[in-house]
């Protein structure tokens, strides 16, 4: 069986292979864009989307089995439950902030919610105005408030990708 600091060391390598592979997919699909750049900006955030749920599925299963373990610590089992209750509140903040972002008229978004930062990637076919980014950090802020895990604005990052 698996040591507390055996899993939590595992998880931390899951969550840190999570961000790992964004920017290595987010770097590598930049430097080999078409003359036109839409294909690939297309892949990019098909793939973003594919790997969080893939890395996501992958969470939630190794916090299961720690929950399921009839021999697991109580505590350990109660930190378990905490992260994976952290994990589908984060999951839900991203759906819903890609959703408003989205109607609002953004072609395509992926918002990425982890640790209290915020990162918002938006296909754009022109440069992002004052305007526009100030609003996708209302919306961030909004649906921060109304979940009961306000975000702080020096903790949205919000990228552009023509």
């Amino acid at each position: 069986m698996l040591t507390k600091r055996k899993k939590i060391v595992v998880l931390t390598s899951m969550i840190a292979l999570l961000v790992i592979t964004g920017f290595l997919n987010f770097t590598l699909n930049n430097q080999g864009s078409d003359p036109a750049g839409s294909p690939v900006v297309t892949d990019f955030f098909a793939s973003f989307r594919a790997d969080r749920l893939e890395t996501r599925n992958q969470q939630i299963a190794l916090l299961d089995s720690v929950i399921m373990q009839a021999d697991v610590d109580p505590a350990a089992k109660a930190e378990a439950e905490a992260k994976k209750v952290a994990l589908t509140n984060s999951i839900e903040f991203e759906r819903v902030t890609e959703g408003l972002l989205s109607a609002r008229g953004f072609v395509d978004v992926v918002v990425s919610n982890s640790n209290g930062m915020v990162n918002v990637i938006v296909k754009t076919v022109s440069e992002l105005t004052g305007g526009d980014v100030a609003g996708i950090v209302q919306v961030i802020q909004d649906a921060g408030s109304s979940s009961g895990s306000p975000v702080e604005l020096r903790n949205i990052k919000v990228i552009p990708i023509e």
